[in-house]
Protein backbone atom coordinates (compact mmCIF):
# COMPACT_ATOMS: atom_id res chain seq x y z
CA UNK A 1 0.00 0.00 0.00
CA UNK A 2 1.10 3.48 -1.41
CA UNK A 3 0.71 4.57 2.56
CA UNK A 4 3.57 2.73 3.58
CA UNK A 5 6.06 5.17 1.91
CA UNK A 6 5.50 7.57 5.05
CA UNK A 7 6.51 5.58 7.35
CA UNK A 8 8.83 6.99 9.72
CA UNK A 9 8.70 10.52 7.35
CA UNK A 10 8.71 13.82 9.08
CA UNK A 11 5.33 16.17 7.78
CA UNK A 12 4.28 19.04 8.45
CA UNK A 13 0.38 19.75 8.00
CA UNK A 14 -0.36 23.21 7.76
CA UNK A 15 -3.98 24.18 8.32
CA UNK A 16 -6.00 22.20 10.31
CA UNK A 17 -9.12 24.10 10.00
CA UNK A 18 -12.39 23.57 10.86
CA UNK A 19 -13.99 21.70 7.23
CA UNK A 20 -12.34 17.96 7.46
CA UNK A 21 -9.50 17.97 4.93
CA UNK A 22 -6.77 19.01 7.24
CA UNK A 23 -8.09 16.53 9.69
CA UNK A 24 -8.36 13.91 7.10
CA UNK A 25 -5.37 14.26 6.08
CA UNK A 26 -3.38 14.45 9.69
CA UNK A 27 -5.63 11.30 10.37
CA UNK A 28 -4.52 9.55 7.38
CA UNK A 29 -1.11 10.49 7.79
CA UNK A 30 -0.37 9.48 11.49
CA UNK A 31 -2.36 5.87 10.87
CA UNK A 32 0.28 5.53 8.24
CA UNK A 33 3.37 6.30 10.15
CA UNK A 34 4.83 9.45 9.44
CA UNK A 35 5.18 12.08 11.88
CA UNK A 36 2.84 14.54 11.51
CA UNK A 37 3.30 18.25 12.87
CA UNK A 38 0.11 20.50 12.09
CA UNK A 39 0.65 24.03 11.89
CA UNK A 40 -2.24 26.71 12.28
CA UNK A 41 -2.26 30.41 13.45
CA UNK A 42 -5.40 30.11 14.91
CA UNK A 43 -5.56 29.25 18.65
CA UNK A 44 -6.72 26.08 20.21
CA UNK A 45 -9.44 27.21 21.10
CA UNK A 46 -10.93 28.63 18.07
CA UNK A 47 -9.98 24.90 16.41
CA UNK A 48 -11.60 22.76 19.00
CA UNK A 49 -13.28 20.20 17.32
CA UNK A 50 -10.54 19.76 14.98
CA UNK A 51 -8.27 19.30 17.63
CA UNK A 52 -10.40 16.81 19.24
CA UNK A 53 -10.42 15.01 16.27
CA UNK A 54 -6.92 14.45 16.26
CA UNK A 55 -5.89 14.47 20.06
CA UNK A 56 -5.91 10.37 19.84
CA UNK A 57 -3.23 10.24 17.47
CA UNK A 58 0.23 11.02 19.36
CA UNK A 59 0.76 13.99 16.43
CA UNK A 60 2.76 17.71 17.47
CA UNK A 61 0.44 21.08 17.34
CA UNK A 62 2.11 24.18 16.77
CA UNK A 63 -1.14 26.14 16.73
CA UNK A 64 -1.28 30.22 16.88
CA UNK A 65 2.13 30.58 14.85
CA UNK A 66 4.20 28.96 12.50
CA UNK A 67 7.15 28.15 12.92
CA UNK A 68 10.13 28.14 10.18
CA UNK A 69 11.93 24.77 11.66
CA UNK A 70 8.73 22.86 10.86
CA UNK A 71 8.83 23.91 7.51
CA UNK A 72 12.37 23.96 6.84
CA UNK A 73 12.97 20.63 8.53
CA UNK A 74 10.21 17.99 7.18
CA UNK A 75 10.42 15.59 4.48
CA UNK A 76 6.64 16.79 2.78
CA UNK A 77 4.45 20.00 3.46
CA UNK A 78 0.63 19.22 2.63
CA UNK A 79 -1.16 22.49 2.36
CA UNK A 80 -4.32 23.80 3.16
CA UNK A 81 -6.06 25.01 -0.09
CA UNK A 82 -6.83 28.03 1.89
CA UNK A 83 -3.25 29.03 2.80
CA UNK A 84 -2.08 31.57 -0.34
CA UNK A 85 0.39 30.33 -2.51
CA UNK A 86 2.89 33.41 -1.74
CA UNK A 87 2.98 32.77 1.82
CA UNK A 88 6.29 32.52 3.24
CA UNK A 89 5.98 30.02 4.95
CA UNK A 90 5.58 27.92 1.68
CA UNK A 91 9.03 30.29 0.50
CA UNK A 92 11.05 28.61 3.28
CA UNK A 93 9.89 24.75 2.46
CA UNK A 94 10.90 25.72 -1.09
CA UNK A 95 13.96 27.30 -0.59
CA UNK A 96 14.75 23.95 2.04
CA UNK A 97 13.85 21.32 -1.09
CA UNK A 98 11.05 20.41 0.72
CA UNK A 99 8.25 18.81 -1.88
CA UNK A 100 4.49 20.50 -1.23
CA UNK A 101 0.92 18.63 -1.96
CA UNK A 102 -2.60 19.25 -0.84
CA UNK A 103 -5.00 16.54 1.02
CA UNK A 104 -6.50 16.56 -2.35
CA UNK A 105 -4.13 15.88 -4.96
CA UNK A 106 -2.94 12.90 -2.16
CA UNK A 107 -6.27 11.35 -2.21
CA UNK A 108 -6.59 11.69 -6.49
CA UNK A 109 -2.94 10.06 -6.39
CA UNK A 110 -3.51 7.10 -4.70
CA UNK A 111 -7.30 6.45 -5.63
CA UNK A 112 -8.23 3.72 -7.96
CA UNK A 113 -11.92 4.55 -8.35
CA UNK A 114 -13.37 6.98 -11.40
CA UNK A 115 -13.62 10.14 -10.51
CA UNK A 116 -16.33 12.41 -11.16
CA UNK A 117 -15.30 16.02 -10.58
CA UNK A 118 -17.77 19.26 -10.21
CA UNK A 119 -16.62 22.66 -10.10
CA UNK A 120 -18.56 26.28 -10.81
CA UNK A 121 -18.58 29.81 -9.12
CA UNK A 122 -21.88 28.87 -7.94
CA UNK A 123 -23.98 25.52 -7.66
CA UNK A 124 -21.29 23.41 -7.58
CA UNK A 125 -22.19 21.82 -3.85
CA UNK A 126 -25.78 20.86 -4.31
CA UNK A 127 -24.38 19.45 -8.42
CA UNK A 128 -22.31 17.19 -6.48
CA UNK A 129 -24.62 16.41 -3.69
CA UNK A 130 -27.40 15.89 -6.76
CA UNK A 131 -24.74 13.82 -9.01
CA UNK A 132 -24.04 11.73 -6.01
CA UNK A 133 -27.59 11.06 -5.57
CA UNK A 134 -28.51 10.14 -8.63
CA UNK A 135 -25.60 7.71 -8.73
CA UNK A 136 -26.54 5.79 -6.09
CA UNK A 137 -28.85 3.93 -8.21
CA UNK A 138 -25.71 2.47 -9.84
CA UNK A 139 -25.97 -1.41 -10.90
CA UNK A 140 -23.66 -4.04 -9.51
CA UNK A 141 -21.28 -3.87 -6.94
CA UNK A 142 -19.31 -0.43 -7.76
CA UNK A 143 -20.10 2.28 -4.84
CA UNK A 144 -20.54 5.72 -4.84
CA UNK A 145 -18.44 8.03 -2.93
CA UNK A 146 -18.87 11.88 -1.98
CA UNK A 147 -15.97 14.04 -1.18
CA UNK A 148 -13.50 17.10 -1.33
CA UNK A 149 -14.91 21.22 -1.20
CA UNK A 150 -18.30 19.51 0.56
CA UNK A 151 -16.33 18.98 3.51
CA UNK A 152 -15.49 15.59 3.46
CA UNK A 153 -11.84 13.89 3.23
CA UNK A 154 -11.98 10.54 1.77
CA UNK A 155 -8.24 9.61 2.76
CA UNK A 156 -9.11 7.19 5.36
CA UNK A 157 -11.81 5.54 3.29
CA UNK A 158 -8.92 4.87 0.70
CA UNK A 159 -8.50 1.28 1.43
CA UNK A 160 -12.49 0.76 1.10
CA UNK A 161 -12.65 2.43 -2.55
CA UNK A 162 -12.42 0.20 -5.43
CA UNK A 163 -11.71 0.72 -8.91
CA UNK A 164 -14.94 0.52 -10.57
CA UNK A 165 -16.26 2.83 -7.75
CA UNK A 166 -17.52 5.87 -8.33
CA UNK A 167 -16.00 9.12 -6.59
CA UNK A 168 -17.64 12.74 -6.61
CA UNK A 169 -15.80 15.26 -5.99
CA UNK A 170 -16.39 19.16 -5.03
CA UNK A 171 -13.61 20.91 -6.11
CA UNK A 172 -12.67 24.39 -5.81
CA UNK A 173 -10.77 26.67 -7.42
CA UNK A 174 -7.97 26.98 -4.74
CA UNK A 175 -7.65 22.71 -4.90
CA UNK A 176 -7.84 22.89 -9.00
CA UNK A 177 -4.68 25.62 -8.47
CA UNK A 178 -2.76 22.24 -7.59
CA UNK A 179 -4.06 20.14 -10.24
CA UNK A 180 -1.51 21.45 -12.25
CA UNK A 181 1.45 19.46 -10.29
CA UNK A 182 -0.19 16.02 -10.53
CA UNK A 183 -1.67 16.77 -14.23
CA UNK A 184 -4.50 14.28 -13.33
CA UNK A 185 -8.32 15.58 -14.02
CA UNK A 186 -11.72 13.49 -13.22
CA UNK A 187 -13.04 10.91 -16.12
CA UNK A 188 -15.96 13.38 -15.82
CA UNK A 189 -15.88 17.00 -15.53
CA UNK A 190 -18.70 19.22 -15.26
CA UNK A 191 -18.26 23.00 -14.94
CA UNK A 192 -21.80 24.82 -13.82
CA UNK A 193 -20.68 28.52 -14.30
CA UNK A 194 -18.17 31.08 -14.36
CA UNK A 195 -18.23 34.23 -13.72
CA UNK A 196 -15.61 37.11 -11.81
CA UNK A 197 -14.85 35.20 -8.05
CA UNK A 198 -11.76 34.82 -5.44
CA UNK A 199 -10.06 37.50 -7.12
CA UNK A 200 -8.69 38.55 -3.91
CA UNK A 201 -6.49 35.39 -3.81
CA UNK A 202 -6.45 34.76 -7.51
CA UNK A 203 -5.36 38.21 -8.52
CA UNK A 204 -7.21 38.18 -11.97
CA UNK A 205 -10.07 36.43 -13.76
CA UNK A 206 -7.80 34.86 -16.19
CA UNK A 207 -6.02 33.29 -13.21
CA UNK A 208 -9.55 32.48 -11.86
CA UNK A 209 -10.63 31.04 -15.33
CA UNK A 210 -7.41 28.90 -15.74
CA UNK A 211 -7.00 27.45 -12.44
CA UNK A 212 -10.93 26.45 -12.69
CA UNK A 213 -10.27 24.93 -16.17
CA UNK A 214 -7.64 22.60 -14.64
CA UNK A 215 -10.64 20.26 -14.39
CA UNK A 216 -10.46 19.03 -17.69
CA UNK A 217 -6.84 20.43 -18.51
CA UNK A 218 -5.72 17.15 -18.36
CA UNK A 219 -8.55 14.88 -19.36
CA UNK A 220 -7.92 11.13 -21.82
CA UNK A 221 -9.14 10.63 -24.57
CA UNK A 222 -12.90 9.01 -23.74
CA UNK A 223 -13.28 11.53 -21.04
CA UNK A 224 -16.16 13.70 -20.66
CA UNK A 225 -16.95 17.64 -19.74
CA UNK A 226 -20.36 18.72 -19.56
CA UNK A 227 -20.72 22.59 -18.91
CA UNK A 228 -23.77 24.63 -18.63
CA UNK A 229 -25.50 26.38 -21.46
CA UNK A 230 -25.81 29.70 -21.95
CA UNK A 231 -23.35 30.86 -20.02
CA UNK A 232 -21.35 32.72 -22.79
CA UNK A 233 -18.12 33.22 -20.63
CA UNK A 234 -17.92 29.35 -19.74
CA UNK A 235 -18.19 28.21 -23.15
CA UNK A 236 -15.87 30.86 -24.60
CA UNK A 237 -12.79 29.65 -21.69
CA UNK A 238 -13.80 25.97 -22.41
CA UNK A 239 -13.66 26.41 -26.69
CA UNK A 240 -10.02 27.92 -25.52
CA UNK A 241 -9.01 25.40 -24.09
CA UNK A 242 -10.57 22.03 -26.21
CA UNK A 243 -10.01 24.14 -29.69
CA UNK A 244 -13.91 24.43 -30.03
CA UNK A 245 -16.89 22.61 -28.18
CA UNK A 246 -17.72 20.23 -30.50
CA UNK A 247 -16.79 17.20 -28.10
CA UNK A 248 -18.18 19.06 -24.86
CA UNK A 249 -21.63 17.97 -23.29
CA UNK A 250 -23.69 21.16 -22.59
CA UNK A 251 -26.56 20.27 -20.13
CA UNK A 252 -30.03 22.60 -20.31
CA UNK A 253 -32.65 23.09 -18.32
CA UNK A 254 -35.70 24.78 -20.56
CA UNK A 255 -39.58 25.52 -20.44
CA UNK A 256 -39.77 22.61 -22.88
CA UNK A 257 -37.45 20.23 -20.33
CA UNK A 258 -33.97 19.17 -19.84
CA UNK A 259 -31.54 18.36 -22.30
CA UNK A 260 -28.11 17.42 -23.35
CA UNK A 261 -26.45 18.29 -26.43
CA UNK A 262 -22.70 17.30 -27.69
CA UNK A 263 -21.82 18.23 -31.43
CA UNK A 264 -25.07 18.79 -32.83
CA UNK A 265 -26.79 16.00 -30.80
CA UNK A 266 -29.27 16.31 -28.81
CA UNK A 267 -30.27 13.77 -26.00
CA UNK A 268 -33.64 14.46 -24.10
CA UNK A 269 -33.50 13.93 -20.24
CA UNK A 270 -36.47 13.18 -18.09
CA UNK A 271 -37.89 15.79 -15.65
CA UNK A 272 -37.46 15.13 -11.88
CA UNK A 273 -40.13 16.06 -9.53
CA UNK A 274 -37.54 18.11 -6.99
CA UNK A 275 -38.26 19.08 -3.88
CA UNK A 276 -35.43 21.68 -4.17
CA UNK A 277 -36.63 25.14 -6.14
CA UNK A 278 -35.58 27.21 -8.72
CA UNK A 279 -34.66 27.35 -12.20
CA UNK A 280 -31.13 26.49 -10.73
CA UNK A 281 -31.84 23.71 -9.64
CA UNK A 282 -33.42 22.73 -12.96
CA UNK A 283 -30.28 22.88 -14.16
CA UNK A 284 -28.47 21.14 -11.44
CA UNK A 285 -30.22 18.67 -11.85
CA UNK A 286 -30.38 18.40 -15.64
CA UNK A 287 -26.28 17.93 -14.72
CA UNK A 288 -26.94 15.16 -12.70
CA UNK A 289 -28.79 13.30 -15.12
CA UNK A 290 -26.26 14.35 -17.79
CA UNK A 291 -23.86 12.56 -15.38
CA UNK A 292 -25.99 9.57 -14.49
CA UNK A 293 -26.58 9.09 -18.09
CA UNK A 294 -22.55 8.51 -18.70
CA UNK A 295 -22.33 6.67 -16.22
CA UNK A 296 -24.75 4.11 -17.58
CA UNK A 297 -26.89 4.59 -14.58
CA UNK A 298 -30.83 3.79 -14.72
CA UNK A 299 -32.37 6.46 -15.29
CA UNK A 300 -35.84 6.24 -13.73
CA UNK A 301 -33.80 5.13 -10.64
CA UNK A 302 -31.84 8.18 -10.75
CA UNK A 303 -35.28 10.32 -10.88
CA UNK A 304 -36.58 8.39 -8.15
CA UNK A 305 -33.63 9.36 -6.16
CA UNK A 306 -33.65 13.05 -7.09
CA UNK A 307 -37.00 13.30 -6.64
CA UNK A 308 -36.20 12.12 -3.00
CA UNK A 309 -32.96 15.13 -2.07
CA UNK A 310 -34.11 17.39 0.07
CA UNK A 311 -30.72 19.60 -0.90
CA UNK A 312 -28.24 21.03 1.23
CA UNK A 313 -28.29 22.89 4.42
CA UNK A 314 -28.84 26.46 3.89
CA UNK A 315 -29.53 26.12 0.30
CA UNK A 316 -32.95 26.36 -0.24
CA UNK A 317 -33.68 23.27 1.67
CA UNK A 318 -37.49 22.98 2.28
CA UNK A 319 -37.79 22.86 6.41
CA UNK A 320 -41.42 22.21 6.49
CA UNK A 321 -44.64 23.11 5.87
CA UNK A 322 -47.34 25.86 7.10
CA UNK A 323 -50.69 25.49 5.69
CA UNK A 324 -50.14 26.39 2.38
CA UNK A 325 -46.26 27.84 3.21
CA UNK A 326 -43.64 26.13 1.93
CA UNK A 327 -40.41 26.87 4.57
CA UNK A 328 -37.14 27.26 3.04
Amino acid sequence: MAKHSYVGKRVTVMGLGRFGGGVGVTRWLAEAGALVTVSDKASSESLAQSVAAVSDLGVTLHLGDHHQADFRDADLLVVSPAIPKDHPMLAVARDAGVPVTSEMNLFLRYCPARIIGVTGTAGKSTTTAMIHAALGAAAGDARVWIGGNIGISLLEDLDAIAANDWVVLELSSFQLEDLADLKRSPEIAVITSLFPNHLDRHGTMAAYTDAKLNIARFQNPGDHLLIADGDQCLADAVAALRGSLADVWLYRAAADGLSLTCGGRRVDLPVPDLQVPGAHNRANAAAALGVARLCNVDLDQALGRLAAFQGLPHRLRLDGVLGDIRLY
